[in-house]
């Protein structure tokens, strides 16, 4: 079943986060350029509505737009986004997390919070790795290329287990 979008500024959460807008290091992260590796797929669920993956997640302003593509900024860290349609870019280095990629966006992730929505008594935050739940707290759970996540909080959404990833073109950052 389709889901739409959230009503409201809260399911379409902004991309930079204060840290990253001063280009500075993030859970050991640095703002740069590298070479671009692969991609995961993420799907956010608040109440059975979907959370807007915002283009521009881990791009250091000014950013450089098309639409509602982010071209490129002043640098760009080992994980970032360029389209709001939760596709994340995943560059060479360290195996990265979940938690990374939210810290980056500058909204919260935990068992009982995600991206400023609180979960129901009794009803924590579940994140679904290629279909399959992930046990382990949400932050921690893996990102890397190929994946499909998704995270959810509150009315339970079945989670796709496959996603159709596209060529990747990732434009350096100052290019």
């Amino acid at each position: 079943m389709a889901r739409s979008v959230g009503r409201g500024g809260r399911y379409r959460p902004p991309p930079t986060a204060a840290t990253v807008a001063k280009a500075l290091p993030v859970d050991a992260m640095r703002c740069g350029s590298k070479r671009t590796i692969g991609a995961a797929h993420l799907e956010v669920f608040a109440n059975g509505h979907v959370v807007v993956i915002a283009a521009g997640i881990g791009v250091a302003p000014p950013l450089r737009r098309h639409g509602a593509y982010v071209l490129g900024g002043r640098c760009t860290y080992p994980l970032h986004t360029l389209e709001p349609t939760g596709l994340v870019l995943i560059a060479d280095g360290p195996a990265r997390t979940l938690g990374n990629l939210f810290d980056l966006w500058g909204q919260p992730l935990a068992s009982q919070a995600v991206a400023g929505f609180r979960a129901p008594a009794g009803h924590p935050v579940a994140v679904f790795i290629d279909g399959a739940r992930w046990s382990g707290p949400p932050a921690a759970a893996p990102l890397s290329a190929g994946a499909q996540i998704t995270v959810e909080l509150g009315e339970h959404v079945t989670p796709h287990a496959r996603y159709e990833f596209p060529a990747l073109q990732s434009p350096r950052a100052g290019a």
